[in-house]
């Protein structure tokens, strides 16, 4: 007997506004899984940037992507904006991971465990690209494969505690339907769940991974070294100081380096914008990262620094990163660049487009969080006649 293999699909979210097209690609997506037979297999990928495309049809059903302001996206092009009221909570360091993907799992009919009960009793086979920072797979896309641990009501609590305003009074009817234990408001599947019994998770890349293939690539241009993290995350500030203190003591006098020196660091950092919100700048965490260690390290010879997604996008930019060294300060106001000032306004990207330190490589599809490659060489001799 020969196996039925279904032709694989690539699917794109439609546009914000486009109602019929999410539900559409809501069908697309679960259809498969629940024709599936007795005995066959699905096989599911996903990656960095799917927990965002599918925020869902359901929550366009609800109150409508504009009034909500979602931003539907490829899957590989990571955003980190669940909504234009949630979304700032996030990135001003307000909101966790956990809180946003908690609210996202209880508005949509994929995440939490939902794609894999819907393809029982067909066992399901879900390969990921993890984007998050130790790999937990019920955070990781929003787990739509594994079970949920949060309920409706820890939903509620996140946006209560984050004090979030503007939520359309339809979406907050459903979570407290769904606290409720409303008969037509199902809970996401939970540990135990029988269809998810013959699910199997599997992550097939991580940063872990990307940092020891950069490391062996650099050993193999003559680079000694190690990889410091993989977790890295927190203040991009105290990321920075971190960077600069391991560059600092590698090319102490006292510590003699005697070959090229590479340190990789790889994870996801914040930018906290403070009480000046974004400011007026352009530019993403790795930019950002570069210029405030260009900053801490500036006129110190010997060292650069490569910081950059795996992604190929900065935030909201063309670019994936940048290129910084001791000299970078100083090329940077030749150009015509306030480099203070573009730590202040938040503005990395216009000073490396000036500085010519920008990173652009395209969009790569794949997301595996940022890495940032310190290397350090030995000072050069000096003549003694």
């Amino acid at each position: 007997m020969r196996p039925r293999v279904s032709q694989p699909k690539h699917l794109r979210p439609p546009r914000p506004s486009c109602y019929a097209g999410a539900l559409a690609l809501k069908g697309q997506v679960m259809q498969p899984c629940a024709e599936a037979e007795r005995e066959g297999v699905c096989v599911c990928l996903y990656g960095g940037g799917f927990r965002t495309g599918w925020c869902g049809w359901c929550v366009e059903l609800l109150c409508g992507c504009c009034e909500l302001g979602l931003f539907f996206i490829d899957f590989g092009v990571p955003r980190y904006f669940f909504s234009n009221v949630f979304g700032m909570a996030y990135h001003d360091g307000r909101a966790s991971i956990t809180q946003l993907n908690t609210v996202r799992k209880h508005l949509s009919a994929i995440k939490g465990g939902q794609l894999g009960a819907a393809a029982h009793p067909a066992r399901l086979v879900a390969l990921i690209l993890s984007d998050v920072v130790g790999d937990e797979v019920d955070v990781i896309a929003s787990g739509p494969t594994v079970p949920d641990p949060s309920t409706y009501a820890d939903a509620l609590a996140a946006l209560d505690a984050l004090a979030v305003a503007g939520i359309p009074p339809r979406v907050l009817h459903r979570l407290q339907a769904g606290a409720r234990g409303d008969e037509d408001v199902q809970e996401t599947p939970k540990c135990g769940d029988s269809r998810l019994a013959g699910c199997l998770t599997h992550v097939l890349g991580n940063n872990r991974l990307a940092a020891h293939e950069a490391l062996q690539l650099l050993r193999r241009e003559g680079y000694q070294g190690h990889v410091d993290t993989v977790s890295l995350e927190g203040d991009v500030e105290e990321a920075a100081a971190r960077v600069a203190r391991l560059a600092s003591a590698l090319l102490a006098p006292s510590s003699a380096l005697a070959t090229k020196t590479c340190v990789i660091l790889a994870g996801e950092t914040t930018v906290k914008f403070g009480q000046g919100g974004l400011g007026s700048g352009k530019g993403g965490r790795c930019s950002h990262m570069a210029l405030l260690v260009a900053r801490h390290l500036r006129g110190l010879d010997n060292w650069c620094l490569v910081s950059a997604g795996t992604d190929g996008q900065d935030g909201p930019c063309d670019s994936a990163g940048a290129f910084a060294d001791g000299h970078t300060w100083l090329r940077g106001r030749n150009a015509g660049s306030e480099p203070e000032e573009a730590v202040a306004k938040f503005d990395s990207y216009t000073f490396f487009d000036k500085e010519g330190g920008l990173i652009r490589t395209g969009l790569t599809g794949t997301n595996v969080m940022d890495l940032h490659l310190l290397l350090c060489h030995p000072a050069e001799a000096k003549s003694t006649t």
